[in-house]
């Protein structure tokens, strides 16, 4: 996933519980190394996991700040209900084209 100066992407996970036969209630956390933390939001969201059926939570990638190091950096979603945790797989977040910060 590319993310540009001015420009915006979303993450969409889905989180599942496959085999409950009741609803869970829970959080879904955008996770992303120390540095990287303005890139995503919210940092949290609540989720409300039907039975039998998955969820869906979308988290914003950002603009990259001015003066950001171009790169690519992880993020992955963290899914806390009820006691248990999941973690999705890691995607890539690329981010390019950061102009510098003025000086003045």
């Amino acid at each position: 996933m590319d993310v540009a100066p001015g420009g915006r992407a979303l993450v969409r996970a889905r989180i599942g519980a496959a085999g409950i036969r009741s609803p869970l209630t829970g959080r879904a956390y955008a996770v992303s190394p120390y540095g990287t933390w303005q890139f995503t939001g919210p940092a949290g969201r609540p989720v409300h996991v039907p039975a039998d059926r998955p969820a869906e939570v979308e988290f914003e990638l950002r603009p990259p700040p001015p003066g950001a190091v171009p790169g690519t950096y992880g993020m992955l979603v963290k899914a806390a209900c009820q006691g248990r945790i999941a973690y999705g797989p890691a995607i890539a977040v690329r981010v390019s084209g950061v102009p510098d910060v003025p000086q003045g």
